[in-house]
């Protein structure tokens, strides 16, 4: 039955109360059971914008089902089958809803079962939701989600087969290659996705015409890979202000450049970059990657240029803040009170911005300030407790705190949510060692090896291990599977010589010695120092006096070497040196218990 109508209802009435239909529609999520959902959205066509206003009312005065109830009681009304195509598609583009979009689309189909469109565009939602799903993932997938993934290519094939004109097939194609890291083709398919796009002219763009280009911009989603995750999380759900082709097309060809970049043409991205912003002067997308892109090559300075222009566009932009933060991190020397005002930043426009709060971790990480770095990484792990980094990190500041215990909850937390990644295992493994729970440890280090054979640290961790347990030759053996892996590994020459040293074999320690400070490349003191030990152990006060002084010498603020050579200088009957450097090390630590023992032993007071 058609709803009553009077004659002085006109079309502009009419185009306020569809629209405010859709309002009510949408409403009923919150106060309407979903088995009466399709009743309610038959009922509300049968009113004037009027009478949705007071439906509403009804409904929440009475409750949803029993108001329904009632009105359904009093008119039948059925939605046309456009009306539940068109709500079902801007369901499943803008509120990210597949199975309500589905569950619109039968509607629509059921009304209306000869329509090629309808029958296309569910077919389309069942591949999109595949890909989708896959997107959410932080872990390599399993046989059965990429049979899933195998299962939606042949239906996007099928898809272009039966419409080669339309560019969903190829949008949904290029989005299944992106997630089997087949990066040509995804870009080719994104290539014929804009050509196509581009030829649809504009007045011939209904809802759904609107919503393939929109999604056009989703196909360089490179899944698995972690510096685009959180950018491409970001901005599926991203709402497009402009209503012309030209930013949806300008976004297109951001997506486009990513793709370029991961697969090795930086030349060709930043051209889609440039192409983008022809399209849109005006897209703060263009140059955040400009800035990404930059902050790749170490152009910190081009990259915050980039960045403040991205800010220019949109002052709010809290992705801009966010990684503007990281080039005062990343760049030398770092920059930690910038970097934690852009991290702050991001958060006041995002307080949920778990990465920002990492970010503020590892700025106070960096800075041994290991308490305040804990605050951040345990809000962002709040925020979200499947958050990776989050884990990890925390279990690194935990065993920098000392908290083993803690530290290996963490490990394992982030262990649980990537179960192949070798440098966890790594992780949890020195923190085992601590705790002397040496079996454990090696076996973490033996799961570590099987799926990253080639990672330097497994070996030498395994070496210490070895070294822990006094089991010499396989502990040397494995230091000199370190060094195989990573020539001139300094740490690992040290190690071996201190385990030749305790093995009794002299040649071979002061090899190794001589080894790890000619390749010390990274705090070189910390190895001169090691190798003044050695000298100091063997009687040999001289060499080690010498060590002890080239040590501070490279790091003035290195307290070890100047105590070393006060010991080195005592031992030499040099006081006067060893007063000098006692009062330095004193400078350092005023409150060494035996560097003020020394000194009355010096002074004679």
């Amino acid at each position: 039955m058609e709803p009553p109508t009077t004659n002085s209802e006109s079309n502009s009435e009419r185009e306020v109360f569809a629209r405010q239909a859709q309002a009510v529609e949408r409403l009923a999520d919150y106060f309407v059971p979903a088995e009466e959902r399709k009743r309610f959205a038959r009922l509300v066509r049968a009113f004037s914008w009027i009478g949705a206003r007071l439906f509403i009312v009804v409904g929440l005065l009475v409750g949803g089902s029993e108001a329904v109830q009632w009105l359904y009681q009093t008119w039948e009304i059925r939605n046309t089958a456009k009306d539940y195509a068109e709500v079902g598609s801007e369901i499943f583009y803008k509120e990210n809803n597949p199975q309500v979009a589905k569950s619109l689309l039968n509607e629509a189909i059921s009304l209306n079962p000869d329509n090629s469109r309808y029958r296309f565009f569910e077919a389309y939602i069942d591949g999109m939701s595949t890909v989708r799903n896959l997107l959410n993932l932080d872990r390599p997938y399993t046989k059965e989600e990429l049979d899933q993934t195998h299962q939606a290519l042949g239906k996007a094939l099928f898809l272009e087969r039966q419409s080669p004109e339309k560019p969903e097939a190829q949008i949904l194609r290029g989005q299944i290659y992106a997630v089997l890291e087949d990066y040509d083709r995804a870009r080719q398919s994104l290539l014929e996705a804009i050509d196509k796009a581009e030829r649809l002219k504009k007045e011939e763009r209904n809802v759904f015409e609107k919503s393939i280009i929109d999604s056009s911009v989703y196909l360089g989603n490179l899944t698995g890979l972690p510096k685009f995750k959180s950018f491409i999380m970001t901005t599926f759900n991203m709402e497009e202000s402009a209503e012309d082709m030209d930013s949806h097309l300008s976004f297109a060809h951001v997506r486009l450049a990513l793709v370029e970049n991961r697969i090795g043409s930086a030349d060709k991205a930043i051209a889609y970059l440039d192409k983008a912003l022809e399209y849109d002067p005006e897209s703060k997308w263009a140059y955040l990657w400009q800035g990404v892109f930059a902050s790749e090559r170490k152009q910190w300075l081009d990259a915050r240029a980039y960045y403040d222009l991205a800010l220019q566009k949109d002052s709010r932009f809290d992705l801009a803040y966010y990684n503007k933060g990281w080039t005062f991190l990343r760049s030398k020397p770092k920059d930690y009170n910038s970097a934690r005002d852009m991290f702050q930043t991001a958060i006041s426009l995002n307080p949920d911005y778990k990465e920002a709060y990492y970010g503020l971790g590892m700025v106070y990480g960096y800075q041994n300030k290991y308490q305040v770095a804990h605050e951040y990484l345990s809000r962002a792990i709040e925020i979200d407790n499947m958050f990776l980094n989050g884990w990890k990190w925390r279990g690194i500041v935990n065993d920098e705190l000392g908290e083993f215990d803690a530290a290996l909850k963490d490990f394992s937390q982030a262990i649980g949510l990537d179960p192949s990644n070798d440098d966890l295992y790594v992780r949890r493994a020195r923190v085992l060692t601590k705790q002397g729970e040496y079996e454990a440890a090696l076996h973490d280090l033996l799961l570590a090896k099987d799926f990253n054979s080639n990672n330097y640290r497994i070996p030498y961790y395994t070496g210490r291990v070895y070294a822990a347990l006094d089991q010499y030759e396989n502990a040397a053996a494995e230091f000199g599977e370190a060094i195989e892996l990573r020539k001139g590994y300094s740490e690992a020459y040290a190690a071996r010589a201190s385990v030749w040293h305790r093995a009794g074999n002299l040649i071979e320690a002061r090899l190794d010695y001589d080894s790890a400070v000619q390749n010390a490349s990274y705090r070189p003191e910390r190895m001169l120092v090691k190798r003044a030990k050695y000298f100091m152990v063997e009687g040999d006060l001289e060499l080690a006096l010498a060590d002890y002084r080239l040590a501070r010498e490279s790091n003035p603020r290195y307290s070890t070497a100047w105590l070393g050579e006060a010991q080195a200088a005592m031992g030499l009957n040099d006081n006067s040196s060893a007063l000098s450097a006692i009062n330095e090390y004193l400078k350092l630590k005023p409150q060494s218990e035996e560097a003020l023992d020394m000194k009355k032993t010096l002074t004679g007071g």
